[in-house]
């Protein structure tokens, strides 16, 4: 009937999900540690060329899967995972970055395998860009070259950007924050993001009692900004010690220090002491 909810997708047999995931952290796994021989048997007989041809990169660590989407006859799934890996290209040199690294599995004779599929777009720190339809998976321009925008491709004007002009354009507004150490207190921290893409900012920091970060994730689109807001209860009124704290953003694996200081009670003004 119109107007009802659309239905969650069924879930997967646990077997299924169970053997997907095994799969996956191995094929991952491969990756971070070189073993490329290893991974192709983990890949689909028809995608073994282009395996074989692709380039491999090895990752420094991944986490996830942080989405499964299957098929509706559970013989297909699309997975994303994060990465630890690094962007290199002529304009930017070599820069560290997690992003997000989706990839296609398909179930061959009871086992789940990697498959190729041709992309039509690529996300990167300066948002998605669409693949032209004459790219060719088989030539020698990179993936690499297309994300930095390529010498081919240079525009009229056209400025080499610095790693530190690409961290530039992610701005937070304060280094560091007073609360109270004896009573309630707030304190917020802004901020901004000038990239053409999307980011995700994370406070990162000990665990305190009273202490509380809102949000402490969250995600920026292109030319968005957010306030972070920092409330303290404290338990006693004791002086507490300096808090230091980090402004994580990815995919630039951005790190901004944020000190998180707490003021004790002024002393009162005693009058009438003889100098």
């Amino acid at each position: 009937m119109f107007g009802q909810a659309p239905s969650a997708a069924p879930a997967p047999p646990p077997e299924v999900d169970k053997a997907l995931r095994a799969r996956v952290q191995e094929f991952y796994q491969d990756f971070v540690d070189s073993k490329f021989r290893k991974a192709d048997s983990l890949v689909a007989e028809d995608s073994k060329d282009y395996f074989f041809a692709m380039e491999k990169l090895p990752f420094k660590g991944f986490e996830g899967p942080k989405s499964i989407v299957y098929s509706a006859d559970f013989q297909k799934a699309d997975v994303i995972m994060t990465v630890d890996t690094e962007l290199r290209s002529p304009r930017l040199g070599t820069m560290h970055i997690r992003p997000d690294h989706p990839s296609t599995w398909k179930l061959v004779d009871g086992q789940w395998y990697w498959c190729h599929v041709k992309p039509t777009f690529i996300d990167t720190p300066f948002g998605r860009r669409i693949l032209p339809k004459d790219y060719s998976e088989n030539n020698k321009e990179s993936l690499h070259s297309l994300v930095s925008g390529g010498e081919a491709r240079k525009p009229p004007g056209f400025h080499m950007v610095t790693p530190a002009e690409l961290a530039a354009q992610i701005k937070v507004d304060k280094q560091s924050i007073m609360l109270s150490s004896f009573q309630d207190s707030s304190e917020t921290v802004t901020v901004s993001n000038s990239l053409p893409g999307p980011v995700t900012v994370e406070i990162r920091c000990l665990a305190m009692q009273g202490l509380t970060i809102e949000p402490m994730k969250k995600d920026l689109k292109a030319g968005e900004n957010a306030t972070f807001v920092f409330h303290y209860s404290p338990a006693t009124k004791e002086p507490k010690a300096t808090l230091n704290a980090t402004v994580h953003v990815d995919p630039l694996s951005q790190d901004s220090p944020l000190t998180i200081q707490f003021a004790v009670p002024r002393l009162p003004k005693i009058s009438g002491v003889a100098h």
